[in-house]
């Protein structure tokens, strides 16, 4: 438990109890036949938003030019990775080398069926 606090004006406030939770989510092994090594070199198609976006793993996500200007600054950019922990696939996305979005996979074949996101939820992937 918690309180939040809420100014409403330079002389009101209110303050409530709040409780902060954190749900989590079991994590099962992805289910594939396929090799990291095959995964990686496949290209897919994943829907976000009704725009279908290409997805490659090991490949630089920035533009041309963003990527020239990463380059002039040292850094090195967005890029999508494939990652494993205990039989469980992820597409990572990578900030200058820090991980800043993991995104479980529960099916993968020729395509990517079935992404693990929130509470259950399921998105399929185009066939």
């Amino acid at each position: 438990m918690g309180k939040t606090h809420t100014v409403l004006s330079e002389t009101e406030s209110k303050t409530e109890d709040t409780e902060f939770a954190t749900d989590y989510e079991r994590i099962e092994p992805t289910k594939t036949e396929l090799e990291s090594e095959k995964i990686e070199t496949l290209e897919f198609k994943a829907e976000w938003k009704n725009e279908k976006i290409p997805l490659k793993f090991n490949t630089i996500l920035d533009s041309p030019v963003i990527q020239v200007i990463n380059k002039r600054m040292k850094r090195s950019g967005r890029k999508l990775v494939l990652e494993k922990l205990q039989g469980t696939y992820f597409a990572s996305i990578f900030e200058n080398d820090e991980r800043e979005t993991l995104i479980g996979i529960r099916e993968i074949d020729e395509q990517i069926r079935k992404w693990a996101v929130g509470e259950k939820k399921e998105k399929e992937t185009e066939k």
